[in-house]
């Protein structure tokens, strides 16, 4: 097996010069934010982040020797296109999300066949696999329960009354933000 180093590189001047980034063994995606142009997150043998437009870049998580661990190498990226800082992930036939730029990953959903690219529109993802099906995975099916676990986590439980919304937790709350099921917040 040959092993071909790749530079990632950025332009801040419309391509008119290059700056590299980091040297990578293996660099599968890149993606960017959709309602903040500052964020921008990279996935290989790392995944590697910047928050100031690529200027600098932190590792956000490294695969590098993670050979031993269960931890799944993250393929294709995009950030959740309604403005959240999520970012979604594939790896084979799942599709995975990151609240934390990549640091963690939660599988989210698994489908029959390796996913070869997908793009999100609103509340629904569509991926298309090595063997050419296309599916359909609806998020605001998928995420309010991901939002619900991860509220009881953190000591909140939440229920709804009617057109009240009710919230206990176990240490006093200082915000809280309502978003509609299309992301849009309230």
């Amino acid at each position: 097996d040959v092993i071909i180093d790749k530079y990632f590189t950025i332009s801040h001047d419309r391509g008119k010069t290059w700056s590299e980034i980091a040297l990578m063994t293996s660099t599968h995606d890149a993606a960017f934010h959709y309602s903040n142009p500052d964020i921008m997150v990279i996935s290989g043998d790392d995944i590697m982040c910047s928050t100031d437009r690529g200027e600098t870049w932190n590792i956000t998580k490294s695969f590098k020797n993670d050979f031993e661990t269960e931890e799944p190498i993250i393929y294709k990226t995009n950030f959740d296109t309604r403005g959240r800082d999520r970012l979604y992930g594939t790896h084979y036939n799942t599709l995975l999300y990151s609240d934390d730029f990549g640091a963690n990953w939660t599988d989210l959903c698994k489908i029959e066949n390796i996913i070869s690219n997908f793009v999100q529109r609103n509340d629904k993802i569509y991926a298309i696999t090595d063997n050419y099906k296309a599916y359909q995975i609806d998020l605001s099916l998928l995420e309010a329960s991901i939002d619900a676990v991860s509220a009881e986590n953190m000591g909140v439980m939440l229920s709804v009354a009617g057109d009240m919304l009710k919230v206990n937790a176990e240490t006093p709350v200082t915000n809280i933000e309502v978003y509609n099921i299309s992301g849009i917040k309230l």
